[in-house]
């Protein structure tokens, strides 16, 4: 475990701050039962597509532990799920493999009553729900990974343990989508968590805190094991969450041309070295993310599947984005962490850095220099949140 430079102060401001950024506990148990209740259908007697063992899995932040709540009020909330089937694509097209699933979740909805059913997008089936949480769920039909695949996997040097939960999914893109074709686009969100889970525990802090959770909830988890990564609660998983937030605020004008969450995840899993403390682990990750940036292809290659590069809709924009981005994160960051940090100036920059407000209680907690600060304008275009912490509130190469 490597301790790095700690600075209580900081850390304690930064773990403050991201309480209040982190999904509310009974949101996250809502997510998890209605995709649990989805799965469930898949396996009815009735289903089309039971005989062929259908496994409904989260991937992306939710899986990896890193939600943030939304920006702006009307926003939700986006709950990535994996539908892997048992066929082969020498059997089945992308075409059809989509709408046999499209078809299930269609049915699913109706039977729930949902007003509206689920939308085609490129790859998935998105399903709104609106009630007292406001998200979506993106379902990615997929079977197991092809030979040529998991032979190009070997050949890289990934492990077997990855390569085990290598996918291939649909894409109606793609010129082959509509005919049985060996060629389908491919991806491993389940492998990634893996080896997200591998980078987060270096050190053993997700392993201890698995542990501690087991032991905690007696009954409630059959093994560690199955402690979800979401409640571990780890210093990369807090730092994940941090950056994304203040990418987030940062591009609240220009979504489309933020750097995008998987950027962040890969090169903060990367540069994080097993900080226990938060604000080192912070000062560590943002030092070293940039070196992670190849300057030839893959510039920020997969780490289970290197062929693939994260960055391959970069263009002079949003490389020059992300670097502004990676800059500006560095100072703000920086700042939060000076000894001469004023009450004044951290609200200033809870305010535009992070579009939130902590309470007069939780300032007064931190040690301030006796001197004054100026005072906060903010401007009357900036939205800015005020969050209780117990408040509700508001990816594939070829193969």
């Amino acid at each position: 475990m490597h301790p790095g430079n700690q600075n209580p102060k900081a850390t304690r401001i930064l773990e403050e701050l991201v309480q209040l950024l982190d999904i509310p506990p009974g949101y996250y148990q809502k997510t998890v039962d209605r995709y649990e209740s989805m799965a469930t259908y898949f396996h009815r007697p009735q289903s089309t597509i039971r005989h062929l063992d259908p496994l409904v899995h989260p991937h992306g932040s939710f899986r990896l532990g890193t939600v943030i709540r939304p920006l702006f009020p009307d926003e939700g909330y986006d709950l990535d799920l994996v539908c892997r089937v048992a066929a082969d694509k020498r059997s089945i097209s992308q075409e059809d493999l989509k709408k046999l699933i499209g078809g299930e979740v269609t049915s699913y909805s109706r039977e729930n009553g949902f007003k509206e059913g689920p939308i085609e997008k490129r790859r998935c089936w998105t399903q709104h729900y609106q009630d007292e949480v406001k998200f979506h769920m993106d379902v990615l039909p997929s079977i197991p990974a092809g030979d040529r695949y998991r032979r190009q996997l070997q050949e890289a040097g990934i492990s077997q343990d990855l390569i085990a939960e290598a996918i291939n999914i649909t894409d109606n893109t793609e010129p082959n989508y509509s005919y049985i074709s060996p060629d389908w686009p491919r991806s491993n969100p389940r492998g990634f968590a893996i080896w997200f889970d591998w980078r987060m525990d270096d050190g053993g802090l997700a392993s201890q805190s698995r542990r501690r959770l087991f032991e905690k909830n007696a009954g409630v988890y059959a093994s560690v094991d199955e402690v979800p990564a979401s409640e571990l609660k780890t210093p990369l998983q807090r730092v994940i969450q941090l950056l994304k937030r203040h990418r987030d605020q940062m591009f609240r004008t220009d979504c489309k041309g933020k750097p995008i969450s998987i950027i962040i995840t890969t090169l903060a899993a990367r540069a994080y070295n097993g900080e226990a403390d938060l604000s080192a682990a912070m000062a560590g990750v943002l030092a070293k993310m940039g070196e992670f940036v190849s300057q030839s292809r893959p510039r920020i290659p997969n780490p289970v599947d290197p062929n693939e590069d994260f960055t391959d809709r970069w263009d002079a924009k949003l490389e020059d984005n992300f670097w502004r981005w990676l800059r500006q994160a560095q100072r703000d960051f920086a700042q939060m962490a000076k000894s001469d940090l004023t009450k004044g100036s951290l609200e200033r920059q809870l305010e535009e850095s992070f579009a939130v407000r902590m309470s007069p209680e939780t300032m007064a907690a931190f040690a301030f220099p006796a001197l004054g600060a100026p005072a906060i304008i903010v401007g009357q275009d900036r939205q800015v949140t005020t969050i209780r912490k117990d408040a509700a509130s508001s990816w594939g190469g070829r193969g």
